[in-house]
């Protein structure tokens, strides 16, 4: 029979699975545990009873719910609160709201003689009442449509915000302390979505302006003054939507992809001021040409457009996007009410010296107006302009350059000092050449016919065109799934395909760009057609499939993607789940098909490519429940927050310096976690989670913040509780604010020490609870327990002899803590079987509310036995803090052989 000190100096090797107790071939077996629950490890080597929980709010309706965390900056953040077709922002402690205030926009239903506002229409311009309650603002490209409306309030210095819909954007928004003033809100282009936009007055009223300048109309549907509400914004993300965000963030706007639905852009003006609007763009990506006969003719060659398609091509699905068509010769029209107004140029080229008129150029001029319109040339290219011909009256003719050989660009408006009144309608039209226009479809007349307006115009309507294009992205072609920031592009994809925005323009997809700078839009060509669950900007671009992993590349020296230096190759075959990747320093992690095992993807040296290892390969029942979302903390440690399905979460702790991997498990009493999420903080990050609880028989679903390791080490407020709050004021044996937690039974720690322990705890009554002792500090929450229990203790066996199924037994324990509580503390062969720590430390008598700062403690009297599995299993309760630096195990193993041995003295309970 031998004896053995077994020494654990550290805590941060995590678990293992059950499968894997027999290895104890293998060096992290020493230090693992079977069981580690709510004691979190620190890389270095202790490991911290978990911080509890504080109670910030409930969820919209106490519906289901996923965070999504906005990082201006590190001191500036926010969290978004998806519910089903409703987002909130979560700032501080609880979500944003709007104080009651007297002011209200008149008639903000807009009747159709818009009464109340004011126009401030300029030259040429008009707003009007387009039906359906909206108002229209028709600009002329040059010059806005505009409305303005004065608005009272009594309540100066009091934060105010307006309430707006944008049915078709840009529309220009200013408010001012006086009429066209921009001093309470500079001006700010709103996109087509939902606004909630603060500002605040300095008097007894102030000024709102919209505005549009675009040749088709600008569309408000709805303005109105907020007051006294939480801000709930609509999005368009339903119940089975909301998991399936994906979201990367550049500065003010986190651009979303979410699969059956456009992409979003949530925009953040100030930390007041909200807006989701649609992801749009005005030049791509399309789908290949048309190869049929089937041909478009559009009725006109700018602004609003009706297009007709020779065979039934279009579906309620198109709605929305693109349809570029490209038809012969060139054209340029605007209506111009100013100086240094201009139409677009047009290019020509050719010899008119054959008597062709190849060189021919439509001039017209039309309206009423007066000034002088001038025809101006640039040779080679758009820039270096030049008088060649002016109109002081309406003309419609034709201007020969006899430039032969040439190419020269053309233009036509008034220059400076050459406007005085009116509107000139004016256009150039020529024969020779090609113009592209592209179409934004409004609606679906027929499988014929669509309505919209042009982005850009073509050169003749009524002519009928083979080549045409429809946009990639629609509610038929289906929408992007995932999104990144890469090489200084935005990143969309859909099913195997990429596409990457012009470099550093990430609403552009102009395939007419050549160069490095031009958009990408590649086929991903490896693997099956399975869909992109997830992408990660890392030092390459990688996506995450069904069925594989791809790197995506320009070469082995990595420089920035271009569009002719673009590799995609397969770097893993794991397969992902559908659900975000999340990035860790140079390394990905994301979570097998199976939803059940997570793996890093880590750049191999050797292999010149990512690679990918399994970090559950040692305990793979930790997120057997399967992993429903996930967040990484990075202060004061690593850690990756999985949240599983059975409400409980599986958490990482991550150090590939140190080779630190482990594994342990946070769970909260009467409590599941249904999502998490993590924005940076200064010496700890704040991580929130949804948690669902059930309160008098109903079903509610909280916002709970944890707290940081440095406030649950004892002292005034000891914060080891979970759905907390907290009470500081006069002296009192009644603490309210616990309507949270009605009927649900509670533990408190006050003024420095437990009052009421999780093994007894007190019920919450009317939203109160009544204390034994008055206290002028407390915490009042949920209890919760800590658990540690051993792997197989396989010490101490002679040269030669396995250390398994070896008999020992524990005959005693010892600890090293700090912060420690001890009376909350047992020990025991089995959780079954748990006896108190000793009252008696240093030879004095342990007040039983007493946290020791340093602890160093020897169990003399241990509850095992002889086994061929001693164990040791320790169990803590809130709110007793607790850190563990380490233990020492003293065992004596019997090492006569293996079966048939008699049973030493002594052997049994």
């Amino acid at each position: 029979m031998s004896g053995l000190n077994a020494p654990l100096l550290s805590l941060n090797a995590g678990t293992v699975s059950k499968l894997a107790l027999a290895r104890v071939d293998l060096a992290k077996m020493r230090l693992a545990m079977e069981v580690q629950t709510n004691l979190l490890p620190k890389v270095m080597g202790p490991a911290e009873f978990r911080p509890g929980t504080e109670y910030l709010t409930s969820t919209r309706d106490n519906q289901p719910a996923r965070l999504i965390p906005f990082v201006y900056n590190t001191a500036t953040t926010a969290d978004i609160e998806l519910t089903p077709n409703r987002m909130r922002i979560l700032l501080d402690d609880g979500p944003l709201t709007r104080p009651a205030v007297s002011a209200v926009i008149t008639n903000p239903d807009f009747p159709a003689d818009l009464s109340g506002w004011t126009s401030i229409d300029e030259t040429g311009a008009s707003s009007f009442w387009g039906g359906f309650g909206r108002m229209d603002l028709l600009g002329t490209g040059f010059n806005y449509a505009g409305r303005r409306q004065e608005v009272a309030t009594s309540n100066a210095g009091t934060e105010h915000s307006l309430r707006i819909l944008i049915g078709r954007g840009p529309v220009v928004l200013r408010i001012g302390s006086a009429a066209g003033y921009d001093d309470l809100l500079a001006e700010t282009s709103l996109s087509a979505g939902w606004h909630s936009i603060a500002f605040t007055p300095t008097g007894g009223s102030f000024w709102v302006d919209v505005r549009g300048l675009e040749e088709s109309a600008r569309v408000v549907n709805f303005i109105q003054i907020e007051s006294a509400v939480t801000v709930e914004i609509e999005t368009p993300w339903g119940t089975n939507d909301i998991a399936n965000v994906r979201y990367d963030q550049s500065s003010d706007v986190l651009f979303c992809a979410a699969g059956g639905h456009r992409q979003q852009r949530i925009e953040r003006r100030s930390q007041r001021s909200w807006s989701i609007v649609g992801y749009l763009t005005d030049d791509g990506p399309f789908l290949s040409p048309n190869l049929t006969a089937t041909t478009m003719t559009a009725d006109s060659t700018f602004g609003i457009v009706t297009v007709t398609s020779s065979r039934p091509v279009f579906t309620t699905g198109h709605v929305g996007s693109l349809l570029r068509m490209t038809t012969a010769g060139q054209s340029a029209s605007a209506n111009l009410a100013g100086a240094e107004q201009w139409s677009d140029a047009i290019r020509v080229t050719g010899v008119s010296s054959d008597g062709s008129n190849s060189r021919s150029i439509g001039v017209a001029v039309t309206g009423t107006w007066a000034g002088t319109v001038k025809l101006q040339r640039s040779l080679a290219e758009p820039g270096a302009w030049t008088d060649v011909a002016s109109y002081a009256t309406n003309q419609g003719l034709f201007y020969d350059d006899e430039l032969d050989n040439q190419i020269v660009y053309y233009r036509v408006g008034f220059p400076s000092g050459g406007y005085t009144s009116g509107v000139a309608s004016v256009a150039l039209t020529y024969g020779s050449g090609v113009q592209t226009g592209i179409v934004r479809i409004d609606a679906v007349n027929s499988t014929t016919s669509v309505s919209g307006y042009f982005l850009r115009p073509i050169s003749s309507a009524s002519a009928a065109t083979v080549d045409w294009a429809e946009g990639s992205w629609s509610e038929g072609r289906g929408w992007p799934t995932s999104v990144a920031f890469h090489d200084g592009r935005l990143w969309w994809f859909r099913r195997g395909m990429t596409y990457g925005s012009v470099s550093d323009a990430y609403h552009s997809f102009d395939a007419d760009l050549a160069g490095d700078a031009g958009p990408i839009q590649r086929s991903i060509a490896t693997g099956g057609n399975e869909g992109i669950n997830w992408a990660l900007s890392l030092q390459r671009l990688l996506v995450g499939t069904a069925a594989q992993e791809v790197s995506i590349r320009s070469s082995s020296f990595d420089e920035p993607l271009t569009p002719t230096a673009f590799t995609a190759r397969s770097c893993s075959t794991r397969g992902s789940a559908n659900l975000a990747a999340v990035e860790v320093d140079t390394a990905g992690i994301f979570v097998q098909r199976d939803g059940k095992h997570v793996f890093e993807l880590a750049y191999d040296v050797q292999g010149q490519d990512y690679a990918s290892a399994n970090l559950t390969r040692i305990n793979e029942d930790i997120c057997a429940p399967g992993v429903v979302d996930i967040a990484v903390q990075r202060q004061p440690d690593t850690r990756i927050w999985f949240v599983l399905a059975n409400g409980d979460c599986a958490v990482l702790t991550r150090e590939r310096a140190d080779e630190v991997a482990a594994w342990t498990l946070v769970t909260s009493t009467h409590g599941a976690f249904e999502a998490v999420s993590v924005t940076p903080g200064q010496d700890q990050d704040d991580v929130k989670f949804v948690v669902r609880r059930v309160i008098g028989g109903v079903t509610k679903r909280y916002i709970e913040r944890l707290r940081g390791a440095g406030e649950c080490i004892g002292g005034t407020l000891s914060r080891n509780l979970d759905c907390h709050v907290t009470y500081s004021g006069a002296p009192t044996t009644v603490i309210p604010g616990l309507s949270h937690l009605e009927g649900q039974a509670v533990a408190v720690w006050g003024d420095g020490r437990t009052i009421v322990s999780g093994r007894s705890t007190v019920a919450v009554s009317g939203g109160s609870v009544t204390l034994p002792a008055a206290v002028s500090n407390a915490v009042v929450g949920i209890p919760y327990a800590w658990r540690l229990k051993t792997t197989k203790l396989a010490y101490g066996a002679r040269q030669g002899s396995t250390p398994l199924l070896q008999r020992k037994r524990v005959d005693h324990v010892g600890f090293v803590a700090q912060h420690f509580g001890w009376k909350g503390t047992r020990i025991g062969r089995d959780f079954d079987t748990m006896r108190d720590l000793s009252s008696i430390l240093d030879g004095r008598t342990l007040s039983p509310d007493e946290t020791i700062e340093d602890y160093d403690y020897d169990a003399t009297s241990f509850p095992g036995g002889w086994s061929t599995d001693a164990r040791v299993c320790v169990e803590g309760v809130s709110p007793y803090p607790a850190t563990i630096l380490g233990m020492v195990i003293g065992m004596n193993a019997n090492e006569r052989g293996l079966g048939g041995n008699p049973r030493p003295s002594g052997e049994g309970g």
